[in-house]
């Protein structure tokens, strides 16, 4: 059995918190992403801005620019 040294448990500690923070990251930009997606749709549908903000959770700004890259 290999038994490793505190410098290398250090190593793995650190890639795994590393490996935890890009996943979580991936997964929020998706969250992101699907916001998005859910409001073009709505823009698309003529929801008006206050409410795809409401129930999107995107900013009004976010919103707004979504909006102008339909048009």
């Amino acid at each position: 059995m290999q038994i490793m040294d505190d410098g290398a448990k250090d190593k793995d500690k650190e890639y795994e918190l590393r490996v935890q923070d890009a996943e979580k990251e991936g997964m929020e930009k998706g969250k992101h992403e699907n916001k998005q997606a859910v409001a073009a749709s709505m823009v698309e549908e003529d929801f008006d801005i206050e409410t795809i903000v409401r129930l999107t959770g995107l900013d009004t700004e976010t919103v707004h620019r979504i909006k102008e890259s339909q048009e």
